[in-house]
């Protein structure tokens, strides 16, 4: 495992992403920077209050108040550092106030606990010196209540409140360096959410089990992790898991909200009762887009988020979750697209069993199995592999087993070789003499071809035609409907001059009701990233639609809608959507976000039907962004540049001061985001 002190990682980020120094950094004409505080030990991220003081937190567990002006009141509200598990990833990462946290004094925190802490905290052994770091612990958020006598600047220690994580058995498990706690926000209508990472490797394919760098066997033992979790990156697809996800909970109990996707209301604590969204990988910083959601939390509508979720090896996202239940694809998708190592691992979901599974060793289904791409089709059908004749398994001439395209069920799909000639032939039993229907699962990158499907040696179409599915990866149904009599019959698909579709198998039906997943089990569409941006090309995309399936279209190309150029990066930062009338008007209503490695700042425009039609470059050589957040009281935007200055953007036209750089730590650091990256898989 690579390990660098941070002041020379700080140098090295520097050159490996081309800024030559932070005084290079400029915003646009007219705006200022600012630097703030000073002083700082690993500031970790800001949020304002309404009376335009701000909260300040540092990694380690301290906790500011700060004048509207920017001066940093002396000393901290709050110090929790002994409890604070600060390495590597880890730390005190997100501090947000209640909405009326001027008449309440309740604030929010979330943050990784130190393993002593965790195993000791009130017993004989404990001692508050101590560390246990690179071991299994939890994350975990609380709550507590600023004296409204001092003004907000002291803290009762004994109004702690746990909401999630009393216990080792409780919490958010920690089992590698990253990939842990994220950002806290308040959603419109009152309720908390929370970011979470899925917890597993940076470093390699991770499926479960010990990897390098982790600690599963020790949280296995522990309790920390349940059996049923120990599916590495696949946790963020695990429904009943805090893993992965964005939680949504209730700020005076910590338990989930009746009207979150996945309640239990008999287990309003469980996971599962917590979660709001899924299938992300590191989604370090979040914000709620404001004027969004409903102040009822009955609706299930907190409002907008603004996710940017870490990548991995390829590509990095920024993501919208605009409802409940939406699942933003890792592992099996990275970005826009399949990941080609997640996407066809035969991972167990042990919280989806399936009712068909003794005739066919499937005893529960698997992850790839209940998630499909981002379609256009008005009703997806959920085949249940249990009740498909895989296409490899059939007899065939002039066609060959493949895996070239993901998505397919099963080990692979059967690619046809001859233009005409070519056959795959199943052999299938119905119960009882009936109208059937036969349905091909199949894709189709190019136009339709006309095949010949015979039923025991007999022609029943000829041609019957497969349309394109738009992409090779894009997966649908051929249905054809006719009388089969009870018994065993062959089914033969034969190409007839052009070739054919790849087929991933058949199965047989009643018309109109193919065999499904159970409605008791939880099924997903990949919800499909605003934008992502890859590491080493510089290319940046957005999502778009060929004949009903899900494509990419390249930023700065024709296609993709949108006024602006190309980028990459290496560390995705989510910020705040902007709505400052006094800002001119290029940046009005903008969504900034950031990438900590490549060290810039960028900004979307973004239309009422959630797409992004407008991209600007506010700085291009900001520094190691770790936090963008908007202060509407003054109407400025603050950003925290790792690790230690905090940088408020005011437009002030006629100003263009430039900050400088203040550094005033030498705590070892680890995987970004809040450290730079040396090699793409030994970093994040």
């Amino acid at each position: 495992m690579l390990r660098f002190p941070i002041l020379a990682f700080v140098s090295a980020a520097l050159l490996t992403s081309g800024i030559n120094a932070f005084a290079s950094s400029a915003p646009p004409t007219g705006f200022t920077y600012t630097t703030l505080g000073g002083g700082w030990n690993e500031i970790a991220g800001i949020v304002p209050l309404e009376d335009g003081r701000v909260l300040a937190w540092e990694r380690g567990g301290r906790i500011w108040m700060m004048t509207a002006d920017g001066d940093r009141i002396e000393p901290p509200i709050l110090d929790i550092h002994d409890e604070v598990g600060a390495w590597r990833d880890f730390g005190l990462l997100s501090v947000v106030p209640h909405p009326n946290f001027l008449a309440n004094g309740e604030f929010f925190l979330l943050y990784v606990v130190d393993r002593h802490h965790l195993l000791y905290a009130g017993t004989p052994q404990y001692n508050p010196n101590a560390d246990e770091y690179y071991a299994a612990t939890i994350g975990r958020i609380t709550r507590y209540t600023a004296d409204a006598r001092t003004n907000f600047t002291t803290v009762d220690p004994a109004s702690r409140k746990v909401l999630l994580g009393e216990d080792k058995f409780t919490g958010i498990p920690v089992v590698h360096q990253s990939h842990s706690v994220g950002t806290l926000v308040f959603g419109e209508d009152g309720t908390l959410l929370a970011s979470v990472g899925d917890n597993a490797s940076y470093e390699e394919v991770d499926l479960g089990g010990q990897v390098s760098g982790g600690y599963v066997d020790q949280a296995l033992v522990d309790g920390i992790l349940k059996a049923k979790e120990n599916v590495g990156a696949f946790r963020s697809q695990l429904v009943d898991c805090h893993c992965g996800k964005v939680l949504r909970i209730d700020p005076v109990t910590g338990d989930g909200v009746p009207s979150n996707p996945f309640f239990d209301p008999a287990s309003p604590r469980a996971p599962r009762s917590r979660v709001w969204s899924l299938g992300l990988r590191n989604p370090f910083r979040m914000a709620i887009e404001a004027e969004t959601g409903s102040h009822d939390p009955a609706d299930g509508n907190p409002g907008t988020l603004l996710i940017g979720d870490v990548g991995w090896i390829v590509w990095e996202e920024l993501n919208r979750a605009t409802g409940p239940g939406l699942n933003f694809g890792w592992p099996i998708f990275e970005g826009l697209e399949f990941h080609p190592d997640y996407s066809e691992a035969n991972v167990a979901n042990l919280d989806a069993p399936n009712p068909l599974g003794g005739d066919c060793d499937e005893p529960f289904f698997r992850f790839r199995t209940l998630l499909l791409q981002d379609t256009l089709l008005a009703n997806p059908k959920w085949l249940n592999p249990c009740a498909v004749e895989q296409a490899e398994d059939a007899t065939r001439s002039g066609a060959i087993t493949e895996t070239v395209y993901n998505g397919f069920l099963g080990q692979s799909y059967v690619k046809y070789t001859s233009l005409s000639g070519g056959w795959i032939q199943w052999t299938v039993s119905v119960p009882k003499a009936s109208t059937w229907t036969l349905g091909f699962r199949y894709a189709l990158g190019t136009t339709a071809k006309p095949m010949k499907l015979e039923v025991d040696g007999a022609v029943v179409a000829n041609p019957l035609s497969f349309s394109g599915t738009g992409a090779w990866t894009e997966w649908r149904l051929r249905e054809q409907s006719l009388t089969l009599g009870a018994g065993t019959h062959t089914v033969r698909l034969t190409t007839t001059g052009s070739g054919g579709p790849n087929v991933d198998g058949l199965a047989v039906y009643p018309p109109g009701a193919p065999v499904v997943v159970p409605a008791t089990i939880p099924t997903f569409e990949h919800r499909r990233a605003l934008a992502d941006w890859n590491h080493s090309s510089g290319q940046a995309r957005v999502p778009g639609y060929s004949t009903g399936a899900a494509v990419t279209l390249p930023i700065g190309g024709p296609t993709s809608g949108i006024v602006g150029a190309t980028f990459g990066g290496q560390c995705a930062i989510g910020g705040s959507r902007v709505h400052f009338d006094s800002w001119p008007p290029a940046w009005h209503d903008r969504a900034f976000f950031g990438d900590f490695s490549s060290g810039w700042l960028r900004a979307f425009g973004i239309n009422s039907a959630g797409t992004a039609t407008w991209l600007g470059v506010f700085d291009p050589n900001f520094g190691n962004v770790v936090a963008i957040v908007a202060h509407p009281t003054d109407e400025t935007l603050w950003a925290v540049r790792w690790p230690g200055e905090l940088v408020r953007i005011a437009y002030e036209p006629g100003g263009n001061q430039l900050p400088k750089l203040v550094v005033t730590s030498t705590q070892p650091w680890g995987p970004s985001p809040l450290a730079s990256n040396v090699t793409a898989r030994a970093r994040r």
